[in-house]
């Protein structure tokens, strides 16, 4: 039955991955943006596209969140607070319709698995590496690991309420440093951390727990 799931998500999955990788590619060679450039350009994208619910609109928005932060030329550091040994975040935009969070993993850190129900994520690497695992959530507490990725400076990654809405990052020797734009499209209900029975391959399936956060 898993191999029957891997052969069947391979398509999706690796169209998926083609396409975030063109946009991780698509910055105009025109102006770069400020982090308040960003914010002025996004902002107005964002109230028109966030209307549409559906999960091909959820998508689309998104992504065009992805195409405007690829632009970014830098994000000065601010001032974060220690959230688990070696992670540190902060809230540095609050606006409408996203929030933006910066976050820093020291060398080697874990940020473990962990879902966003009803919010869409655009992540934005500025500094170092780390390796961003997805996975999406099936009947009886069963997880499938959906992609990996690696998040360095100006590359992005992005969930939806509908497709790869937990993820795991792990830093690498260097540590990272990114900003996590973030999108509620429906009711706030939390989070969840999600315990892994093990690090399954990609396609692949494993128990979990869910334990709010």
């Amino acid at each position: 039955m898993v191999e029957r799931r891997r052969i069947l998500w391979l398509p999706v999955g690796a169209a998926w991955a083609a396409l975030l990788g063109r946009v991780a590619r698509a910055a105009p060679p025109r102006s770069p943006l400020s982090f308040e450039e960003f914010i002025a350009t996004a902002e107005p994208l964002a109230r028109e596209r966030v209307r549409d619910a559906t999960p091909q609109g959820q998508d689309a928005y998104v992504l065009s969140i992805a195409a405007a932060a690829v632009r970014l030329r830098e994000v000065a550091p601010h001032p974060l607070f220690q959230f688990r040994k070696g992670i540190e975040l902060a809230p540095i935009h609050k606006g409408a319709p996203f929030v933006v969070i910066e976050w820093r993993l020291a060398p080697n850190a874990v940020f473990e698995a962990h879902d966003h129900p009803n919010y869409s994520v655009c992540t934005v690497g500025l500094d170092g590496e780390a390796e961003v695992q997805h996975y999406e959530l099936g009947a009886g507490n069963v997880v499938r690991h959906t992609r990996t990725a690696v998040i360095e400076k100006g590359r992005v990654d992005v969930l939806s309420p509908y497709r790869d809405n937990i993820h795991r990052f792990v830093a690498g020797p260097h540590g990272a440093r990114g900003i996590d734009i973030t999108t509620l499209h429906g009711s706030d209900v939390g989070f969840h951390f999600v315990e892994l029975d093990a690090i399954p391959n990609v396609g692949a399936t494993t128990k979990a727990r869910l334990r709010k956060g």
